[in-house]
C-alpha cells in the first residue's frame, strides 16, 4: 500500500517537497506457510526537497531522509538514512554526485543456528557480521546517466547508459570501493516487436580480500527484474543455519543467501505486441545470463542461464506483467561447515532430492507477477 504527498511550490518559487509511504506485510517464508512471529510489516518512506536551479540553470539540490523496515528470511532490520547532492542535466546528460549517511539498527537474526553461523563467516557475512545490533555507513557517491530512448516507460528504440561509483569514509564500519555500471539497448525488430538487450556489472572492492563489506550495498540477483530464474534474492552465495529449536546439525538444513561481492548479468528480450490475438497483449521470450559470486573473476564457472516466457497486458501506467523463467544450467553452491553449528559441507543444488539431507534443494525456475518491464 503507497501513498504520496506533493508539493510543487513550498514557500513560493519552484522548491518540491515529495513525501511518500509504502507499507507491506512480509510473511517468512511464504503466505501459505509462515512465521508468525518472525513475518510482519515492511515498510519504505522517504522524505525529499528539492530546490531547482541552484546557481546555474539545470542544477537542482536534492535533500532526502529515509526510515526502512526490511524483513526477510533469517532476519530484520530497520534503517535510517540522510542524503544530500545536486543533480545536473543538460539534455540526454546527467551528474549526481551526493553524501550518504546510514545507520542500520535493530538487526534481528532468528533462523536457529543462524547467528552462531554468521558470527564465523567474515568477509561473507556482511553486515550481520559486523553490525549485529547497529552500525553506520558513510559514503559519497557520483552517478552518471545518459538516457537516449524514445520513451522511459515503453522504450521502443534508443539506448541508456548509467554508472555509480561510492568510496566509504569515516564515521562508518566498513571500507571498501564500489561501482556499477549498466547499459540498455532497444530497436525495432519488425513493425509488431522490439529487441531490448541489458547488460550490467556490479563490484565491491575492499581493502584486503578477508575485510567485511556492508549486507546492504552487496549485489543480490533474482527476482523478477534481474535474474528470472531465481526467487527473489536466491542466486549466489549463500550461509547455512539448522531447522527451528537445533542447536546444532550434521548438514545445514536452511541455505540464507547473503549477497555477493561481484556480479554481471546479460538479458535480452523480443518484445511482441499481440493486439492480433487480443488488444494491449504483448508476449516477451527471453533470455536471462548471470553470475554472483565473492571472487573477482566472477565469470569463474560460466554464467547461469534461464530462458523463458512472459506475458504483458499494457496499461496507461505500464505493463502489468508475468514471467516464467527456466533455469538452463543451475551452478551448485556450497555452504561451508563452521565446525561448530553446521558440522559437514552442505550443499544447494537444484539437482539433489529433497528428502537428502546432505544437500538442499534449490527451484530451477520460478514465476514473477509485477508492474513494469525488467529494464
Amino acid at each position: 500500500m503507497r501513498g504520496e504527498y506533493t508539493n510543487r511550490s513550498l514557500f513560493g518559487g519552484l522548491r518540491r517537497l515529495e513525501l511518500s509511504s509504502t507499507v507491506g506485510y512480509a510473511f517468512v517464508s511464504s503466505p501459505f506457510e509462515y512465521d508468525k512471529q518472525h513475518s510482519g510489516l515492511t515498510t519504505q518512506n522517504s522524505a525529499q526537497l528539492t530546490v531547482p536551479n541552484v546557481i546555474i540553470p539545470g542544477l537542482d539540490w536534492i535533500s532526502r531522509g529515509e526510515f526502512s523496515r526490511e524483513v526477510q528470511g533469517g532476519f530484520a532490520y530497520d534503517q535510517l538514512a540522510a542524503r544530500t547532492g545536486l543533480l545536473f542535466r543538460h539534455g540526454n546528460h546527467s551528474i549526481a554526485p551526493s553524501l550518504n549517511f546510514i545507520h542500520v539498527f535493530l538487526v534481528d537474526l532468528y533462523q536457529a543456528g543462524l547467528a552462531d553461523v554468521i558470527g564465523k563467516g567474515g568477509a561473507a557475512a556482511g553486515i550481520t557480521h559486523d553490525c549485529p545490533r547497529h552500525c553506520t555507513l558513510t559514503y559519497p557517491e557520483i552517478r552518471y546517466t545518459y538516457d537516449g530512448r524514445d520513451n522511459a516507460i515503453e522504450p521502443t528504440q534508443g539506448f541508456y547508459f548509467s554508472a555509480s561509483f561510492q568510496q566509504t569514509l569515516k564515521p562508518g564500519t566498513f571500507s571498501y570501493f564500489r561501482i556499477n555500471p549498466e547499459i540498455r539497448a532497444y530497436a525495432p525488430a519488425t513493425k509488431y516487436a522490439v529487441f531490448a538487450l541489458r547488460a550490467e556489472y556490479g563490484g565491491l572492492f575492499t581493502e584486503t580480500a578477508e575485510a567485511t563489506s556492508p549486507f546492504t550495498q552487496r549485489f543480490f540477483f533474482g527476482g523478477q527484474n534481474e535474474q528470472r530464474g531465481y526467487s527473489p534474492l536466491r542466486q549466489g552465495p549463500k550461509i547455512g543455519a539448522c531447522d527451528q529449536g537445533q542447536a546444532s546439525c550434521p548438514y545445514a538444513r536452511v541455505g540464507v543467501p547473503i549477497g555477493g561481492k561481484y556480479a554481471v548479468l546479460f538479458s535480452a528480450e523480443l518484445r511482441i505486441h499481440a493486439d492480433f490475438i487480443l488488444n494491449h497483449l504483448g508476449i516477451v521470450p527471453f533470455v536471462d545470463a548471470s553470475r554472483v559470486q565473492n571472487t573477482r573473476n566472477v565469470l569463474d564457472g560460466g554464467l547461469e542461464f534461464a530462458p523463458g516466457i512472459g506475458l504483458r497486458y499494457i496499461t496507461a501506467f505500464g505493463p502489468i506483467r508475468v514471467d516464467f523463467g527456466w533455469l538452463a544450467n543451475p551452478k551448485n553452491v556450497i555452504i561451508p561447515a563452521d565446525g561448530t553449528v553446521v558440522l559437514k559441507d552442505t550443499t544447494v543444488s537444484a539437482f539433489c532430492s529433497k528428502k537428502d539431507p546432505t544437500c538442499i534443494y534449490e527451484a530451477r525456475w520460478a514465476v514473477h507477477v509485477t508492474l513494469g518491464e525488467a529494464f
